[in-house]
């Protein structure tokens, strides 16, 4: 199976390994990482090697896409992850940062290099995000994306999601350069 690595001007995102198991719990252990995603709840410490197996594994087969580990290009350090799923047959951006990292334009960075390989590589169409209206951190990622609120919102695990949206025709890359490697995995 091929997975692309990607670079940024600041990041690499990289496939899974089992070796970001350490990193991926505690980012999932941080109460305010995790606020705005799913139920809002951590996740147990027994449930973070399915959550890991599914990161590296879900998509990438069927799709050709899936979610990455960012991790900075110069030290190495692990930031979060963000790539593509799949939502209601729709590909879906989704990303998560380590708070140590927020604010500094990760998310951006990363979210659009993941928006670049979706357009330019995979041409897909279009490109969904779902967000709780009170993340107001993350619908101001969506809009700098150039991602629209479609008006549309749906409730999951009792909380209200926002759907926003942006095509092909719409994105605009910017002046952004992204370097992307196809590496052999060893699945």
């Amino acid at each position: 199976m091929l997975i692309p690595e990607i670079e940024t001007d600041r990041l690499r995102l990289r496939r899974f390994s089992p070796h970001d198991l350490a990193a991926l719990s505690l980012l999932f252990s941080d109460p305010e990482v995790v606020r705005y995603i799913g139920t809002g709840a951590m996740a147990a410490p027994d449930e973070i090697p399915t959550h890991l197996t599914s990161l590296r594994e879900k998509y990438w087969r069927e799709y050709c896409f899936g979610r990455w580990v960012i991790e900075d290009r110069i030290s190495g350090d692990f930031i979060g992850y963000c790539g593509l799923r799949v939502n209601e047959g729709l590909p879906e951006l989704h990303y998560v940062l380590a708070r140590a990292w927020w604010f500094a334009g990760l998310a951006t960075e990363a979210a659009s290099a993941c928006l670049w390989y979706g357009f330019e590589k995979l041409s897909l169409k279009e490109i969904i995000a779902l967000v709780r209206p009170e993340n107001i951190a993350s619908i101001n990622v969506l809009k700098k994306l150039g991602m629209n609120f479609t008006g549309r919102q749906e409730t999951f695990f009792d909380h209200t999601f926002h759907y926003y949206s942006v095509s092909a025709t719409g994105w605009q890359p910017g002046n952004a350069a992204f370097t992307v490697r196809l590496l052999v995995s060893d699945d």
